[in-house]
């Protein structure tokens, strides 16, 4: 149940000005399969913050040490122009409220997801909860469209917002 514009409780997926029921939007059913599935992995046990210790506490030296935290700290703005092949995620509930967006939350959730860089060959993985980013990622998911090759775009909004975009890589000519 929630409450319309005046204040008036109804069902989920209901019209108000008509009063007929049109069923859960396709975003509605996004957050509730984000949600089931970051219960899942939150039932493995380790959280992201155990995981970042134990990757510095396992560290050779102060500077791998340092290495493992920052590492730990990637996010879709600190991976963005690089150009990467997506090869898995992971769902996590968020409790960050974001600016410009009706709910808390916005989609009440961010992914870790898993890369590749293609420069290098070196893998890496980022949290990010830009809405749009997930909902692409999810639904190449749900198309068997992973490994996915691709570069997420960033665009400055002024102030401190920045869009960020998920962009396909062109598919490169191979030669023998």
């Amino acid at each position: 149940m929630a409450n319309d514009k005046s204040g008036t409780t109804v069902a989920a997926g209901t019209s108000t000005r008509s009063g007929v029921v049109t069923g859960p939007r396709p975003v509605e059913l996004l957050i509730r399969k984000m949600s089931l599935e970051a219960d899942l992995s939150e039932q493995d046990g380790d959280s992201v913050a155990a995981q970042v210790v134990d990757a510095i506490l396992e560290a050779d030296s102060l500077e791998a040490a340092i290495e493992a935290q920052d590492k730990a700290q990637l996010n879709g703005k600190s991976v963005a122009d690089i150009e990467m092949t997506v090869i898995g995620f992971e769902m996590a509930h968020s409790t960050i409220n974001r600016e410009g967006t009706n709910e808390p939350g916005g989609l009440k959730h961010y992914m870790w997801v898993d890369a590749i860089n293609l420069e290098n060959g070196e893998q890496f993985r980022f949290g990010t909860g830009a809405p749009n980013i997930l909902a692409i990622l999810w639904k190449a998911r749900e198309k068997n469209l992973l490994p996915l090759d691709c570069v997420i775009r960033s665009k400055d909004q002024g102030g401190a917002k920045t869009l960020l975009t998920l962009r396909l890589l062109p598919k490169r000519v191979t030669r023998p």
